[in-house]
């Protein structure tokens, strides 16, 4: 059985979509940890759903809004992979 190129693509997708999100998740909750209070970059990085919304109190809604977009990506390209 050969890989076709939607099958080569639609795991490429979920990979790179993958990698955006675990970098995008690193840096909001370092933003966080430079932030008052401190602890919320922590708990942000260990309870992942915390990490948006301690972002969005914190002013860091750029990093808080690509966390989700990406989060959206990785969401539809993990669908798309599994009906492969």
């Amino acid at each position: 059985m050969h890989a076709t190129t939607f099958d080569i693509v639609s795991y490429a997708v979920l990979v790179v979509s993958f990698a955006l999100w675990v970098t995008v998740h690193v840096s909001l909750s370092w933003g966080l940890v430079t932030r008052r209070p401190a602890w919320h970059g922590v708990l942000g990085f260990v309870v992942i759903p915390l990490a948006p919304l301690f972002g969005f109190k914190q002013e860091l809604r750029g990093r808080a809004i690509l966390w989700l977009m990406s989060l959206a990506a990785y969401t539809a390209a993990y669908l798309v992979a599994s009906q492969v």
